[in-house]
């Protein structure tokens, strides 16, 4: 069965052109490397853990035979596009010749193998990948008897499966790939990428969420207490909040109250008028 992967779901805010410069590069550097069947002094100097010390750092650059180089550059296309984009095209060359500095050491120190290829650096920029880009999907083609599609699966798992694959073959040994060379820059890339989202060097978008955002501990959510009154604040709301009262009277439904004047002192005796002077009734006996 046949599965490669062939895109990942990661917008990209540049053209991340000088991943394809190193790609133009690699394949120029290839066809450098072999005389027909026969190796070139540029390829001995390739030689990570060769016979000269600059192949730990040009060893991305040589590859066996063309598969070989067709199968690390579509790695590169799918991964490295990303990570160019966002670490910038300036910086891009740095890290990629970083990491696979840094994995052929590594290599070295643990096992002692010599090798060329672009794997261990491509190894470190998935294992970047990882770090900032573990929840997007990575979009797989497979063919299998006549039959062929494509499929998504998240990079964390695509990932570990590719680990696991390393694993098993460093493990039973006697292959011709470097398989602890692809651990060692796996792991370096993790590493890498965990430090620059520390040093602030490269930050995620906000829809953006990496390996170290997924792993943070949730802050408790604030929750309102409400505290006891005193006396002098427990009085009504509205008592607190209200508007000064009128001067004027309150309405009434009640008919107004008759004007000040003297009092009648029998029902069939007139009502004297507001502006009329009372009138002087003479005194009776009875």
């Amino acid at each position: 069965m046949l599965l490669v992967p062939v895109g990942v779901d990661v917008s990209m805010s540049r053209w991340p052109w000088m991943n394809w410069v190193i790609m133009a590069g690699t394949v120029f550097a290839f066809f450098a490397c072999w005389d027909g069947d026969e190796p070139t002094d540029f390829l001995m100097q390739c030689i990570a853990g060769g016979p000269h010390w600059i192949g730990h750092l040009l060893h991305p650059l040589a590859h066996f035979d063309l598969m070989h180089l067709i199968g690390n550059m579509l790695f590169l296309w799918v991964f490295g596009n990303a990570i160019c984009a966002k670490v910038g095209n300036l910086w891009f060359p740095v890290v990629y010749f970083g990491v696979g500095l840094l994995a052929s050491l590594a290599n070295a120190v643990v096992s002692g193998a010599a090798g060329i290829g672009a794997s261990a650096a491509i190894n470190g920029i998935v294992g970047i990948f990882l770090v900032w880009y573990a929840l997007n999907t990575v979009n797989f083609f497979w063919f299998f008897w006549m039959r062929s599609g494509t499929f998504d699966m998240p990079a964390f798992w695509a990932i570990l499966m590719w680990l696991a694959f390393d694993i098993w073959g460093a493990a039973a040994g006697g292959s011709r790939i470097g398989h602890t060379a692809h651990i060692a820059g796996l792991a370096v890339g993790v590493a890498v990428g965990i430090a620059l989202l520390k040093l602030r060097l490269v930050e995620m978008d906000e829809d953006e969420r990496s390996i170290l955002d997924l792993l943070a501990p949730k802050r408790p959510q604030a929750t309102m207490v409400a505290t006891p009154r005193s006396r002098s604040s427990a009085a009504p709301a509205a008592s607190r909040t209200a508007r000064p009262t009128s001067r004027l009277p309150a309405p009434s439904d009640a008919p107004p109250a008759p004007r000040r004047g003297p009092a009648p002192t029998s029902m069939d005796e007139p009502i004297p008028l507001a502006d009329e002077p009372p009138e002087k009734r003479e005194k009776r006996s009875y």
